[in-house]
């Protein structure tokens, strides 16, 4: 039986993790193709803030909020947590909800992430100052995260958590555009972590590891 059904699309950062943990503890979770500037108004009176992914279970349960559904389904599926995902003590659950309240509210955000990632999907018409502008503050913040990795392996203890499946999953965001070999090398700790998620947590078999030779930015 399913869990419930997921509303927003498949290449949605947060999306991609949310699917693989249902995935890895074994949920069934539907997932209905659900996009910002076509919120169905069915939703969108569930839903007034029309934020993705949004969730509706089969019990009736609906939820918004990255962390919300996450620990939503892992509390339902904790069971089946035979990789040890989840936490084993009371210090761990506070840190891996920590480094996913981190990314999820300081990097992958509005202020960090626009206008250059609609330049770069050819959403919204290139212009070479509000591009340099703000990537060159996404790549700031990267910087900070890379410093806070210099002594890491996994982001929780020693073993690839949650927190490790959702921001590996959502640095993808910024590799697969901006992160260049230039960058790259300013951003090593960064870099090594994010190439290790994709080897230890098998994070390769939902997304590819993208390391781009240049800037990607969509022809108009």
């Amino acid at each position: 039986m399913s869990l419930g059904t997921l509303y927003s699309f498949k290449d949605n950062t947060r999306t991609v993790c949310l699917l693989e943990l249902a995935r890895r503890l074994n949920l069934q979770v539907d997932l209905v193709e659900t996009y910002p500037h076509k919120f169905p108004a069915e939703l969108a009176a569930k839903f007034p803030l029309q934020k993705l992914p949004v969730f509706i279970g089969s019990n009736g349960l609906e939820l918004s909020e990255l962390v919300a559904i996450l620990k939503y389904f892992y509390e339902v599926g904790k069971q089946n947590d035979t990789e040890l995902l989840g936490a084993i003590n009371a210090k761990e659950e506070a840190e891996i909800w920590q480094w996913i309240g981190y990314v999820n509210s300081d990097i992958v955000t509005p202020s960090v992430i626009r206008p250059w990632l609609g330049m770069c999907r050819g959403a919204t018409p290139y212009e070479e100052k509000p591009f340099k502008e703000s990537s060159g503050k996404a790549l700031g913040v990267l910087k900070k995260f890379n410093d806070m990795l210099i002594d890491r392996t996994f982001l929780v203890g020693n073993r690839f958590t949650i927190a490790d499946l959702v921001v590996g999953s959502m640095l993808r965001l910024f590799y697969r555009f901006i992160v260049d070999p230039e960058q790259r090398s300013k951003l090593p700790h960064l870099t090594r972590y994010y190439v290790t998620m994709f080897h230890q947590g098998n994070l390769s078999e939902i997304i590819p590891l993208e390391l781009i030779p240049s800037v990607v930015i969509a022809k108009n």
